[in-house]
């Protein structure tokens, strides 16, 4: 089940039905800034694929709330 745009959060880790992991890294103007890994990304790179969607297009992608990997690198300034 969707989350709802109020639960997105800065620094918030979240899962969609594919296994693709995203952390939040920037809230502005309606538009939600991630970082994603796992399921269908496929990232073998040291960096985490960035990307931008509108807040209710993540907030309908993404099923659930995670807690954070502990070993990804900190935070971007953005």
């Amino acid at each position: 089940m969707p989350i709802t745009e109020d639960e997105i959060i800065v620094g918030h880790c979240y899962e969609t039905p594919g296994k693709q992991q995203r952390r939040v890294v920037k809230i502005e103007d309606g538009k939600v800034t991630y970082e994603s890994w796992g399921g269908n990304v496929q990232n073998t790179s040291p960096s985490l694929t960035r990307n931008t969607a509108k807040a209710d297009t993540f907030a309908d992608a993404v099923d659930k709330s995670i807690t954070c990997p502990a070993d990804l690198p900190p935070l971007p300034t953005l």
